[in-house]
């Protein structure tokens, strides 16, 4: 055989075993990407299924699963598979086969990348939910030593043993910046004359700046006058309710939304303070307390803000004992530790009044703080609570986050799956609720025997409506007030708002409910439309701004008077 044909047989006989062994490595490397793919699927799925568990709790699974909130950790545990297993096949690849891999050599730092910051997110996810919690709702209020101003009075009910109220007393508190070695006090009686009065001093334990007094022995059916000489010579009055055996029927007044973008300028929050308190100087009807849906300021720690919020209710705060539902603004910051100073009230609780029990409902206390959630132990005790309240008397709920809307944030899926069914499984009468700031009505379950829930939005306190609903894609508004039998119909499509959607409108007002043995009745006064705003100021609907209505404009408008539009009237049997 010539020389050469032996060396050609020679390169092809290495060059089989070449292609022989570079086919064996594939093979390999394929049964390595396979074994990577399913080691790093099987480890990701135990973490993701532990943090779920450890997230919502295996009593709320089902709830979060039918929400699609475990939905979204399914993806985020698919895209931790796909970078493990991309990773660990590369890496096998590279070193099974290191001389023909330039190409793949130069993801790699990439894909390492990848997998740090996967690595840190599911870290953070499993670790810091509860840390954050701790943090938010363990945050001990102190005196906020930046507080130059003075605030107050405002009246409210007496802590009852960490949870609701004593709704029999009555409680006034201020906040002074200045210090001083004297006790606080302030003087009351049944006459406005400073004279005629008599002092009572604060309680003890106050840290000298905020100072709160307690009356436990106040006659039924009288108005009480006050004065704190520490402040003002300014005189304040409240009523107290009538005596529950020769009484048959209360009011509240609900407010939503009163003074989130205080920080940033003017709000009609102080407007609407007055026009409702005008209102009741001229009704047969005296509330029985304020309930606030929250976002009563800017920011927990924009103080300014909270000097707004005091200022500008003043005429509600000192008359009525406010009872505030946690919004998310108060939340932002100092993690509702100013909000909680205030008004020392638990972040979620219940109460009874009269012939009703309230529930108060903290919507931001679940995974992720600020996302419109309530943690596991919440909702146990909003559960538990319901089932050994339903049936007895009226079930009214305040809470921040709307579960269903058809305005600026819409429909919460895990509120909904969290809360309809469950509203109507122990017969809720009166859901309240903010965040979205326009008036809206939806009525679930009415043509049941005992004539279903009534969702209530009322969150155009004061605050800047929300007006870009009405210029947005999707789910526009295409007027600034619409039911099902308006000209555009419903401009909402769902089954929720098919099915059980009333009205709505974009407005800033206030709600007035009554309660009686056997009705419950909402009513909603509006103060000023966004349409009849915008004439009297004569701006955009695109680009407009607040600003304070000076006395021509008040008078020429009659500013001073509310419209009733919208009534709803609930009635129901009880033993």
């Amino acid at each position: 055989m010539p020389i050469e044909d032996e060396g050609i047989s020679i390169l092809q006989a290495r060059a089989g075993c070449i292609q022989c062994n570079y086919g064996s490595m594939q093979k390999l490397s394929g049964s390595y990407i396979i074994i990577g793919v399913f080691l790093s699927s099987f480890v990701s799925l135990l973490c993701y299924t532990a943090l779920t568990l450890h997230i919502v709790g295996m009593d709320n699974l089902a709830i979060h699963l039918s929400a699609g909130y475990a939905y979204k950790i399914i993806l985020m545990a698919m895209a931790d598979i796909a970078i493990l297993g991309l990773l660990l096949g590369t890496a096998v690849r590279l070193i099974t086969n290191p001389g023909n891999n330039t190409r793949i050599k130069h993801l790699l730092p990439l894909l390492a990348a990848a997998l740090i910051i996967d690595a840190a997110v599911l870290t953070g996810v499993i670790f810091l939910p509860p840390i954050y919690h701790d943090y938010m709702h363990g945050a001990k209020p102190t005196a906020p030593e930046e507080l130059i101003w003075s605030v107050g009075p405002s009246l409210g009910f007496t802590g009852k043993g960490g949870s609701g109220f004593d709704v029999k007393t009555r409680s006034i508190w201020w906040f002074d910046p200045g210090t001083s070695e004297e006790k606080a006090y302030l003087l009351y009686g049944t006459r406005p004359e400073r004279n005629t009065m008599r002092p009572i001093f604060e309680i003890p334990g106050g840290d000298g700046k905020r100072h709160e007094v307690r009356f436990h022995k106040l006659s039924p059916s009288t108005t009480y006058y006050y004065t704190i000489p520490m402040l003002s010579d300014e005189i304040f009055s409240f009523v107290t309710p009538p005596d529950p055996a020769q009484r048959n029927d209360f009011h509240f007044l609900n407010i939503g939304d009163s003074s989130n973008h205080g920080h940033y300028g003017h709000t009609f929050f102080g407007e609407i303070s007055m026009v409702a308190r005008r209102f009741y100087d001229t009704s047969p009807a005296e509330p029985s307390f304020l309930l606030l849906l929250g976002d009563i300021a800017h920011h927990g720690r924009d103080l300014l803000s909270w000097e707004y919020f005091f200022l500008n209710g003043k005429y509600l705060l000192s008359r009525y004992p406010t009872i505030t539902v946690p919004g998310n603004h108060e939340l932002y910051d100092d993690h509702g530790g100013n909000l909680h100073y205030f008004f020392r009230q638990p972040r979620y609780f219940s109460f009874d009044y009269e012939n009703a029990h309230f529930l108060i409902i903290n919507t931001f206390d679940g995974f992720g703080g600020i996302n419109g959630i309530t943690g596991k132990d919440q909702y146990n005790f909003i559960r538990d609570d319901l089932r050994a309240n339903s049936g007895k008397k009226w079930i009214v709920v305040g809470m921040h986050v709307p579960p269903i809307s058809t305005g600026d944030f819409g429909m919460n899926e895990l509120l909904k799956k969290q809360y309809l069914d469950l509203f109507s499984r122990y017969r809720v009468d009166l859901v309240l609720m903010g965040h979205d700031h326009h008036y809206e009505a939806f009525w679930i379950d009415r043509d049941t025997d005992w004539n279903g829930t009534l969702y209530v939005i009322n969150g155009g306190g004061g605050s800047r409506l929300d007006h870009y609903i009405m210029t947005r894609k999707n789910r526009q508004w295409k007027t600034w007030v619409h039911d099902r039998n308006s000209d555009y119909g419903l401009y909402q499509h769902d089954a929720i708002t098919e099915k059980y959607h009333l009205y709505g409108e974009l407005s800033w007002g206030f709600l007035d409910v009554h309660i009686t043995r056997n009705s419950l009745t909402t009513t909603y006064h509006r103060w000023l439309s966004m349409e009849r705003f915008l004439s009297i100021t004569g701006q955009d609907l695109e680009s407009w701004t607040f600003f304070p209505f000076d006395r021509d404009t008040w008078d020429k408008n009659l500013l001073s008077d509310t419209e009733e539009v919208h009534r709803l009237v609930k009635t129901r049997s009880f033993p």
